[in-house]
């Protein structure tokens, strides 16, 4: 409700956009697809422009200047795994799971490189402990022998530790991930190649998760996996839970969306809206790549319960 003192004062900008204007189109460029490229470069491969062009995405590399990132297409879904923390921990306790690190899933990783060279050092480690595999329906990476059919994710809860790594974009698994009960290896690529999509917003490493790179992912699970680290995982575990019951909300997910356009009003307050307007008529010209770009968004007064109250409803 956008006449409570909170909201006006939680989000000043939007609040009075929406208050003086019944209609509303604001020149927002957002991404759909896998997200690989940072808006305040002037050569992005597939977006080319001579000027930096801030714009909306589910995730962005970990050294972009203008970030302005919404909730992915799985977020809302996930909002209901936190209900099931309670059976999980009696379904798989700490002291039934395996002295193991686990890992499933494909080989496609944008043309980076990072899966083959995590699989690589996956498989040739020939550790029990070290439980990788690619799946059998894999394509990209015909020299990876050590292969298993799809798994359903909570298989990951028989293991004590869980790696995630990247994939063509952002890891969508890792929201999941927090919200199970194992402790999360997170190995991290460099920063130009790593994606961040909303929630490392409010995560901490070595908190609700652990780092690692693709130099020493397999040192750290080994480490960890000493008996003299079985209280550290368990808090890990902790706070990643609590993070999942107190974000995976859908109204924590209509905050962090709104908060986003608050941000993107700033911006556009500092003279953008114009370099946004002259963009805008060269995307619409055919002078830029279309493909995955939607040009704007309507913001409709009606819609604005529905934004504090249920999901997002900005009408394309």
């Amino acid at each position: 409700n956008i006449r409570k003192p909170t909201v006006r004062s939680t989000y000043p900008l939007l609040t009075n956009l929406i208050s003086t204007h019944n209609h509303t189109v604001l020149p927002i460029i957002f991404s759909i697809d896998d997200n690989r490229f940072c808006g305040d470069q002037t050569d992005t491969g597939t977006l080319t422009t001579q000027q930096p062009l801030p714009f909306f995405a589910f995730s962005f590399p970990a050294n972009c200047k203008y970030k302005f990132h919404i909730p992915t297409y799985k977020s809302y879904q996930y909002t209901s795994l936190r209900h099931n923390q309670s059976q999980w921990h009696r379904q798989f306790p700490w002291t039934s799971k395996k002295h193991a690190v686990y890992w499933r899933g494909g080989c496609s990783d944008g043309g980076q490189g990072h899966r083959l060279q995590f699989l690589r050092r996956s498989t040739t480690n020939r550790t029990r402990a070290i439980n990788v595999k690619t799946l059998k329906t894999a394509a990209l990476c015909p020299q990876i022998t050590q292969r298993d059919k799809r798994q359903p994710y909570e298989n990951s809860m028989k293991f004590k530790l869980v790696y995630d790594i990247d994939g063509n974009s952002w890891s969508e698994r890792m929201t999941r991930l927090l919200c199970y009960n194992s402790a999360v290896i997170k190995v991290l690529l460099e920063p130009q190649h790593q994606q961040f999509d909303y929630i490392f917003q409010d995560l901490i490493p070595g908190v609700h998760y652990i780092p690692s790179d693709l130099n020493n992912f397999t040192q750290v699970a080994l480490q960890l996996l000493d008996k003299h680290h079985d209280q550290y995982l368990q808090s890990i575990v902790q706070n990643a839970n609590a993070w999942c019951r107190q974000h995976m909300t859908e109204e924590r997910l209509n905050q962090i969306f709104l908060s986003t356009l608050e941000g993107y009003l700033s911006l556009l307050e500092q003279g953008w809206e114009t370099k946004f307007r002259a963009v805008q008529k060269e995307y619409l010209e055919g002078k830029l790549a279309k493909e995955g770009f939607t040009d704007e968004f309507k913001v409709v007064n009606d819609d604005v319960d529905q934004i504090q109250t249920r999901r997002v409803t900005l009408l394309h």
